[in-house]
């Protein structure tokens, strides 16, 4: 039933024109969400972006590749402003069938920055604060060849959906999955950030992936070891991984269980 209600939120949002003008964010009472929906980074682009080659990068982020184009409400948690008011339509992003899910919207959103910063062949996952960390090509593995590295006992309730149907989208692009572990991670803090006692599932789906994004760095060091990006990628699993340890603390080792 979930992933019905997945396909239809994808579908509405996709097509456009169907959601109504959202209403004031003091107005909107949270709801229970909708899992995330698989996501076609092809839509967003931020015409106003910068381009990314004439940005110097210092250390593994790239400032001021996404600079914010508007104001967002300030009744909003700061990791759905930071994304807001970097996207011209943001609200597009915005569950129609459940408006108040911020976890859902912030995690949509952030996807929305990280294609905008992505450079043909490569791939950009948007960071917060404007910066980024820009990868200009993906390692010479497949998702496909991920999957098949993660034993049984290990693959999770993500699993199907990222490592295995969106394969059809993504197989050769598989820093799509560091995408994904980065909207969970942001959904996390978002969860936080509302106060919110329940979804706690987007904290282990967290985990989960960032457990994949693993698999596939290992992957690409054995497959392909000259890849000149594996220790960028190295280095933003660690910080991904040291921002979800601060946002869940002792909840890390209880979502794990």
């Amino acid at each position: 039933m979930r992933k019905i209600l997945i396909a239809l939120v994808g579908l509405l949002i996709l097509r456009g024109g169907v959601a109504k003008r959202p209403p004031a964010p003091e107005a909107v009472a949270p709801v229970a969400a909708a899992a995330d929906r698989p996501f076609d980074t092809s839509l967003y682009r931020i015409d106003t972006r910068p381009k990314v080659r004439e940005v110097k990068e210092a250390s593994l982020f790239v400032e001021g590749v996404a600079p914010a184009v508007r104001a967002a409400p300030p009744g909003y948690i700061p990791v759905l402003r930071d994304a807001f008011s970097r996207l011209p339509d943001a609200e597009r992003f915005r569950c129609p069938i459940e408006p108040g899910d911020f976890i859902t919207w912030t995690h949509e959103a952030w996807h929305g920055v990280t294609a905008a910063v992505s450079p043909p062949g490569g791939y950009g996952i948007y960071c917060g604060e404007g910066k980024a960390v820009i990868f200009r090509s993906h390692p010479k593995v497949t998702i496909g060849e991920v999957a098949a590295t993660i034993p049984k006992a290990e693959r999770g309730p993500i699993f199907p959906l990222y490592l295995v149907e969106q394969r059809r989208y993504w197989d050769k692009q598989p820093l799509y999955l560091v995408d994904e572990f980065n909207s969970y991670v942001v959904g996390s803090i978002a969860r936080r950030q509302l106060g919110w006692t329940r979804r706690q599932e987007t904290e282990r789906h967290a985990m989960e992936m960032g457990r994949y994004c693993r698999a596939m760095l290992a992957l690409a060091k054995k497959n392909d070891p000259s890849w000149p990006e594996l220790r960028k990628l190295e280095r933003l699993l660690d910080w991904q991984d040291a921002r979800l340890a601060e946002v869940m603390g002792d909840g890390r080792k209880l979502a794990a269980e």
